[in-house]
């Protein structure tokens, strides 16, 4: 009994473009998101201290050091392909989200919180989404 048999030849070059393209589409978006997270990082850092003077003045309520401020970077993270913006201080998710409650110490804090990363990321969150847009329209 004969058999019957094909063989489909071509597309490399196909391939190759497709390739091309992808390698172009991800340094772009890439880019998009490095872009986002330091204007993230930015408006954070320059919103800071507008929440910061906001709460009003009791006597050693709080020093005005710039440590929270001048902690606020974005990094990129090799390990998951991805950005984070972050502060690094202990006291950060305090800010952020308020704290209620007893400390370790034993002193008692009623503290509302100051979302100024929430806020950061809302009004930045358009620009993310065009230089995402931009990166799939890419044909350079």
């Amino acid at each position: 009994m004969a058999s019957i048999s094909m063989t489909l030849v071509g597309g490399d070059a196909l391939v190759r473009s497709m390739q091309q393209y992808l390698k172009r589409t991800q340094d772009k978006v890439e880019t998009a998101k490095g872009i986002t997270a330091f204007a993230i990082a930015a408006d954070w850092k320059r919103n800071a201290n507008l929440y910061i003077y906001d709460v009003p003045r009791r006597e050693n309520a709080y020093k005005l050091t710039g440590r929270f401020r001048s902690s606020i970077r974005a990094e990129r993270v090799a390990a998951y392909g991805g950005w984070t913006v972050h502060d690094g201080v202990e006291y950060g998710a305090r800010l952020e989200f308020g704290f209620i409650g007893q400390d370790k110490l034993g002193r008692t804090y009623n503290q509302a919180g100051r979302p100024m990363l929430r806020k950061a990321i809302e009004r930045n969150k358009d620009r993310y989404i065009k230089g995402l847009k931009t990166a799939i329209k890419f044909r350079g």
